[in-house]
Protein backbone atom coordinates (compact mmCIF):
# COMPACT_ATOMS: atom_id res chain seq x y z
CA UNK A 1 0.00 0.00 0.00
CA UNK A 2 1.49 3.57 -0.71
CA UNK A 3 1.83 5.65 2.15
CA UNK A 4 3.04 8.70 0.31
CA UNK A 5 -0.52 10.22 -0.18
CA UNK A 6 -1.36 9.45 3.40
CA UNK A 7 1.62 11.35 4.70
CA UNK A 8 0.86 14.23 2.49
CA UNK A 9 -2.44 14.40 4.36
CA UNK A 10 -1.02 13.77 7.49
CA UNK A 11 1.59 16.42 7.47
CA UNK A 12 -1.23 18.86 5.93
CA UNK A 13 -3.35 17.81 9.09
CA UNK A 14 -0.26 18.91 11.20
CA UNK A 15 0.20 22.61 9.63
CA UNK A 16 -3.05 23.34 10.08
CA UNK A 17 -3.02 23.34 13.59
CA UNK A 18 -1.32 26.77 12.98
CA UNK A 19 -2.46 29.82 12.57
CA UNK A 20 -2.28 30.80 8.75
CA UNK A 21 0.23 33.69 9.76
CA UNK A 22 2.41 31.43 11.76
CA UNK A 23 2.74 29.34 8.70
CA UNK A 24 3.43 31.95 6.31
CA UNK A 25 6.23 32.92 8.78
CA UNK A 26 7.19 28.99 9.31
CA UNK A 27 7.70 28.55 5.62
CA UNK A 28 9.75 31.57 4.78
CA UNK A 29 12.30 30.84 7.90
CA UNK A 30 12.63 26.84 6.58
CA UNK A 31 13.37 28.47 3.73
CA UNK A 32 16.16 31.01 4.41
CA UNK A 33 17.64 28.30 6.49
CA UNK A 34 17.89 25.87 3.39
CA UNK A 35 19.12 28.64 1.33
CA UNK A 36 22.12 29.15 4.06
CA UNK A 37 22.90 25.44 3.74
CA UNK A 38 23.02 25.45 -0.14
CA UNK A 39 25.28 28.30 -0.17
CA UNK A 40 27.30 27.42 3.05
CA UNK A 41 27.83 23.89 1.29
CA UNK A 42 25.65 22.01 3.84
CA UNK A 43 23.91 18.94 2.42
CA UNK A 44 19.92 19.50 2.95
CA UNK A 45 19.25 17.06 5.89
CA UNK A 46 16.97 16.02 8.35
CA UNK A 47 17.45 16.16 11.67
CA UNK A 48 18.97 19.14 10.93
CA UNK A 49 22.48 18.91 12.92
CA UNK A 50 23.11 20.79 15.97
CA UNK A 51 26.30 22.29 13.80
CA UNK A 52 24.16 23.16 11.28
CA UNK A 53 21.98 25.37 13.52
CA UNK A 54 24.89 27.04 15.26
CA UNK A 55 26.15 28.30 12.01
CA UNK A 56 22.90 29.03 10.88
CA UNK A 57 22.35 31.12 14.06
CA UNK A 58 25.93 32.97 13.66
CA UNK A 59 25.06 33.83 10.12
CA UNK A 60 21.39 35.46 11.08
CA UNK A 61 23.26 37.19 14.00
CA UNK A 62 25.74 38.82 12.07
CA UNK A 63 23.57 39.64 8.96
CA UNK A 64 22.00 41.98 11.21
CA UNK A 65 19.12 39.94 12.14
CA UNK A 66 17.03 41.45 15.37
CA UNK A 67 18.34 38.82 17.90
CA UNK A 68 14.35 38.76 19.70
CA UNK A 69 13.81 37.03 15.99
CA UNK A 70 16.71 34.32 16.38
CA UNK A 71 14.17 31.56 18.44
CA UNK A 72 11.57 32.37 15.90
CA UNK A 73 13.71 30.35 13.20
CA UNK A 74 14.49 27.65 15.49
CA UNK A 75 10.95 27.13 16.23
CA UNK A 76 10.19 26.73 12.67
CA UNK A 77 13.07 24.31 12.50
CA UNK A 78 12.04 22.60 15.09
CA UNK A 79 8.46 22.26 14.03
CA UNK A 80 9.67 20.47 10.63
CA UNK A 81 11.63 18.41 12.36
CA UNK A 82 8.89 16.78 15.02
CA UNK A 83 5.97 17.25 12.11
CA UNK A 84 8.55 14.71 10.27
CA UNK A 85 9.19 12.75 13.16
CA UNK A 86 12.79 14.01 13.56
CA UNK A 87 14.26 14.54 16.30
CA UNK A 88 14.42 18.15 17.99
CA UNK A 89 18.19 19.27 18.17
CA UNK A 90 16.60 22.72 18.32
CA UNK A 91 16.76 21.87 22.18
CA UNK A 92 20.40 21.43 22.11
CA UNK A 93 22.18 22.56 25.04
CA UNK A 94 24.59 24.36 22.53
CA UNK A 95 21.48 26.44 20.52
CA UNK A 96 19.90 26.92 23.69
CA UNK A 97 22.66 28.40 25.33
CA UNK A 98 24.52 30.48 22.02
CA UNK A 99 20.51 31.98 22.01
CA UNK A 100 20.91 33.21 25.59
CA UNK A 101 24.21 34.59 24.95
CA UNK A 102 23.23 36.63 22.11
CA UNK A 103 20.64 37.79 24.40
CA UNK A 104 22.67 38.65 27.16
CA UNK A 105 25.44 40.27 24.64
CA UNK A 106 22.63 42.85 23.03
CA UNK A 107 20.29 44.68 25.27
CA UNK A 108 16.54 44.72 24.33
CA UNK A 109 15.46 47.20 22.32
CA UNK A 110 12.32 48.89 24.46
CA UNK A 111 9.27 49.48 22.90
CA UNK A 112 9.01 53.55 22.08
CA UNK A 113 5.19 54.28 21.07
CA UNK A 114 3.66 56.60 23.37
CA UNK A 115 0.89 55.43 24.94
CA UNK A 116 -2.42 57.35 24.36
CA UNK A 117 -3.48 58.64 27.47
CA UNK A 118 -7.45 59.57 28.45
CA UNK A 119 -7.02 63.32 28.10
CA UNK A 120 -4.80 62.71 24.63
CA UNK A 121 -8.17 60.41 23.65
CA UNK A 122 -10.18 63.13 24.50
CA UNK A 123 -8.31 65.42 22.30
CA UNK A 124 -8.05 62.81 19.27
CA UNK A 125 -11.86 62.68 19.33
CA UNK A 126 -12.57 66.09 18.98
CA UNK A 127 -10.45 66.50 15.75
CA UNK A 128 -13.11 63.76 14.18
CA UNK A 129 -15.54 66.74 13.23
CA UNK A 130 -13.39 68.45 10.89
CA UNK A 131 -11.34 65.00 9.93
CA UNK A 132 -14.73 63.33 8.77
CA UNK A 133 -16.55 64.04 5.81
CA UNK A 134 -20.36 63.13 7.63
CA UNK A 135 -22.06 63.13 11.01
CA UNK A 136 -22.39 59.55 10.57
CA UNK A 137 -18.02 59.22 10.04
CA UNK A 138 -17.38 61.47 13.38
CA UNK A 139 -20.16 58.75 15.26
CA UNK A 140 -18.50 55.63 13.66
CA UNK A 141 -14.18 56.82 14.29
CA UNK A 142 -15.69 57.86 17.55
CA UNK A 143 -17.38 54.65 18.80
CA UNK A 144 -14.61 52.80 17.31
CA UNK A 145 -11.87 54.74 19.23
CA UNK A 146 -13.36 54.70 22.56
CA UNK A 147 -14.30 51.28 22.08
CA UNK A 148 -10.89 49.89 21.21
CA UNK A 149 -9.14 52.14 24.00
CA UNK A 150 -11.52 51.03 26.52
CA UNK A 151 -11.69 47.31 25.44
CA UNK A 152 -8.23 47.31 25.53
CA UNK A 153 -8.51 45.87 21.72
CA UNK A 154 -5.54 44.71 19.46
CA UNK A 155 -6.49 46.32 16.09
CA UNK A 156 -6.78 43.03 14.64
CA UNK A 157 -9.33 41.90 17.26
CA UNK A 158 -12.17 44.83 16.31
CA UNK A 159 -10.96 45.69 12.74
CA UNK A 160 -11.53 44.32 9.18
CA UNK A 161 -8.36 44.17 7.58
CA UNK A 162 -9.50 45.29 4.40
CA UNK A 163 -12.84 46.36 2.69
CA UNK A 164 -12.87 42.08 1.20
CA UNK A 165 -12.00 40.18 4.41
CA UNK A 166 -13.62 37.69 4.54
CA UNK A 167 -12.24 36.30 8.19
CA UNK A 168 -15.19 37.14 10.53
CA UNK A 169 -12.56 37.97 12.92
CA UNK A 170 -13.71 41.87 13.15
CA UNK A 171 -16.43 42.74 15.51
CA UNK A 172 -19.98 41.94 14.21
CA UNK A 173 -23.40 44.10 14.75
CA UNK A 174 -24.59 40.76 16.56
CA UNK A 175 -21.56 40.43 18.97
CA UNK A 176 -23.37 43.34 20.89
CA UNK A 177 -25.63 42.63 24.07
CA UNK A 178 -27.11 45.50 25.59
CA UNK A 179 -27.33 45.02 28.94
CA UNK A 180 -28.29 47.46 31.99
CA UNK A 181 -25.59 50.08 32.87
CA UNK A 182 -23.72 48.53 29.91
CA UNK A 183 -22.79 46.46 26.78
CA UNK A 184 -21.19 42.95 26.37
CA UNK A 185 -18.97 41.99 23.48
CA UNK A 186 -18.44 38.72 21.79
CA UNK A 187 -14.66 38.54 20.86
CA UNK A 188 -15.05 35.30 18.64
CA UNK A 189 -10.46 35.33 18.16
CA UNK A 190 -7.70 37.05 19.24
CA UNK A 191 -3.94 36.45 18.85
CA UNK A 192 -3.94 34.37 22.06
CA UNK A 193 -7.13 33.08 20.85
CA UNK A 194 -5.96 31.14 17.20
CA UNK A 195 -9.35 28.61 17.68
CA UNK A 196 -11.65 31.24 17.99
CA UNK A 197 -12.88 29.51 20.97
CA UNK A 198 -14.48 33.21 22.49
CA UNK A 199 -14.39 35.49 25.07
CA UNK A 200 -16.47 38.00 26.73
CA UNK A 201 -15.43 41.77 26.96
CA UNK A 202 -18.02 44.01 29.22
CA UNK A 203 -18.10 48.05 28.77
CA UNK A 204 -19.52 49.61 31.40
CA UNK A 205 -21.50 52.89 31.19
CA UNK A 206 -20.58 56.01 33.16
CA UNK A 207 -23.26 58.37 33.27
CA UNK A 208 -22.22 61.99 31.93
CA UNK A 209 -18.31 60.83 31.14
CA UNK A 210 -17.85 62.73 27.86
CA UNK A 211 -15.59 59.66 26.75
CA UNK A 212 -18.56 56.99 27.54
CA UNK A 213 -18.18 53.72 25.20
CA UNK A 214 -21.30 52.55 25.60
CA UNK A 215 -22.78 55.68 25.13
CA UNK A 216 -20.59 56.12 21.53
CA UNK A 217 -21.47 52.81 20.90
CA UNK A 218 -24.79 53.77 21.63
CA UNK A 219 -25.22 56.76 19.41
CA UNK A 220 -22.85 55.05 16.85
CA UNK A 221 -25.72 52.30 16.03
CA UNK A 222 -28.73 54.50 16.24
CA UNK A 223 -27.09 56.51 14.17
CA UNK A 224 -26.03 53.92 11.72
CA UNK A 225 -28.96 51.84 11.55
CA UNK A 226 -29.64 47.59 11.73
CA UNK A 227 -27.10 46.24 9.46
CA UNK A 228 -25.60 42.89 8.98
CA UNK A 229 -21.62 41.98 9.04
CA UNK A 230 -19.18 44.18 10.78
CA UNK A 231 -20.10 46.09 13.28
CA UNK A 232 -17.91 49.44 12.00
CA UNK A 233 -19.60 50.66 9.21
CA UNK A 234 -19.42 53.21 7.01
CA UNK A 235 -22.86 54.99 5.02
CA UNK A 236 -22.35 52.67 1.74
CA UNK A 237 -21.92 49.40 3.94
CA UNK A 238 -18.28 48.53 3.43
CA UNK A 239 -16.27 48.12 6.50
CA UNK A 240 -13.65 50.39 8.56
CA UNK A 241 -10.45 48.53 8.01
CA UNK A 242 -7.75 49.21 9.56
CA UNK A 243 -5.61 51.46 7.02
CA UNK A 244 -8.43 54.04 6.99
CA UNK A 245 -8.72 53.97 10.90
CA UNK A 246 -4.60 54.00 11.19
CA UNK A 247 -4.88 56.84 8.64
CA UNK A 248 -7.81 59.02 10.26
CA UNK A 249 -5.53 58.42 13.83
CA UNK A 250 -2.46 59.56 12.40
CA UNK A 251 -4.02 63.24 10.75
CA UNK A 252 -5.97 63.31 14.40
CA UNK A 253 -2.55 63.63 15.98
CA UNK A 254 -1.12 65.56 13.81
CA UNK A 255 -3.77 67.90 14.23
CA UNK A 256 -2.60 68.23 17.79
CA UNK A 257 0.59 68.79 17.03
CA UNK A 258 2.12 65.51 17.55
CA UNK A 259 4.28 63.22 15.65
CA UNK A 260 2.79 60.31 14.71
CA UNK A 261 5.07 57.99 14.15
CA UNK A 262 5.69 58.16 18.07
CA UNK A 263 2.68 56.24 18.25
CA UNK A 264 0.37 53.67 17.16
CA UNK A 265 -2.77 51.42 17.31
CA UNK A 266 -1.18 49.83 19.74
CA UNK A 267 -1.12 52.44 21.68
CA UNK A 268 -4.19 52.50 22.69
CA UNK A 269 -3.73 49.19 24.11
CA UNK A 270 -0.81 50.62 25.96
CA UNK A 271 -2.62 53.53 27.04
CA UNK A 272 -5.74 51.31 28.81
CA UNK A 273 -3.34 49.24 30.39
CA UNK A 274 -1.01 52.36 31.65
CA UNK A 275 -4.62 54.12 32.85
CA UNK A 276 -5.51 51.00 34.94
CA UNK A 277 -2.56 51.00 36.59
CA UNK A 278 -2.31 55.01 37.38
CA UNK A 279 -5.93 54.15 39.09
CA UNK A 280 -4.36 51.19 41.40
CA UNK A 281 -6.01 48.53 39.78
CA UNK A 282 -3.77 45.21 40.37
CA UNK A 283 -2.54 43.13 37.59
CA UNK A 284 -4.86 40.65 37.59
CA UNK A 285 -7.75 43.20 37.21
CA UNK A 286 -5.26 45.14 34.48
CA UNK A 287 -4.44 41.31 33.13
CA UNK A 288 -8.36 40.72 32.41
CA UNK A 289 -9.23 44.10 30.88
CA UNK A 290 -6.52 43.43 27.91
CA UNK A 291 -7.76 39.66 28.06
CA UNK A 292 -3.87 38.91 28.48
CA UNK A 293 -3.15 35.34 29.12
CA UNK A 294 0.17 36.08 31.29
CA UNK A 295 2.02 38.64 32.71
CA UNK A 296 2.96 40.64 29.48
CA UNK A 297 0.95 43.23 30.52
CA UNK A 298 3.48 44.79 32.10
CA UNK A 299 5.29 45.17 29.37
CA UNK A 300 2.23 47.91 28.14
CA UNK A 301 2.36 49.86 31.30
CA UNK A 302 4.26 53.30 31.40
CA UNK A 303 4.40 55.61 33.74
Amino acid sequence: MALGPWLTEVNEVICASLAPSTQRGYSRKVTEFAEFRQAAGLPIQWPAPVEHLLFFLLHLQRSGRAVSSLPGFMSAIAFVSKAGGYPDFTQDFRVRRMLEGFARKTPPVRDQRRPITPELLGGIAGTFSTLCSSPCEVQLFRAALLTAFFGAFRPSEFLAKNKTDQSARALRRADLTWMPGGVLINLRWSKTDQRGIGCSVTLKEVVGMPLCPVAALREYTAFSGEHSGALFQHEDGSPLTLFQFRAIFSRALGALGLQPREFGLHSLRIGAASAAAALGLSGEDIQNIGHWRSSTYRRYVRK
